[in-house]
């Protein structure tokens, strides 16, 4: 896959990982209105990063979008992008447009679906 192309896939991985953020955010300071003071360990606040604590408020479906946005930002990084992590042949452009996290072709993930499936 050319460089353009995963430039425009990045894009609109981080564009999702910045919405997915602005949503914690907004679930953040809801919360924080609602909340009562609370002690909290001062080790606890210095070790967990704005960030991470921005994802924990966000719902199961949004989480799990956000770490898939930021597994397909590491392979960008690692230079495994677009490429099946089954038959190790090339993800289509057309699948990666539609989900830029994706890992898998489509036939290994149909397969997957199809194995996945439970036999009655």
């Amino acid at each position: 896959m050319d460089k353009s192309k995963i430039a425009e896939l990045k894009e609109i991985l981080l564009q999702r990982k910045k919405e997915l953020l602005s949503t914690a955010r907004k679930h953040w300071v809801e919360g924080q209105e609602t909340k009562t003071d609370a002690v909290q360990d001062p080790a606890d606040m210095a070790t967990d990063s704005y960030e991470n604590e921005l994802v924990r408020d966000l719902g199961d479906a949004e989480r799990r979008q956000y770490e898939e946005v930021e597994k397909g930002l590491k392979r960008i990084r690692d230079g495994k992008f677009g490429i099946c992590d089954s038959c190790k042949g090339v993800i289509s452009a057309e699948r990666l447009k539609a989900v830029p996290h994706a890992t898998l072709c489509v036939k290994c993930k149909q397969l997957q679906e199809k194995e996945a499936k439970p036999s009655y």
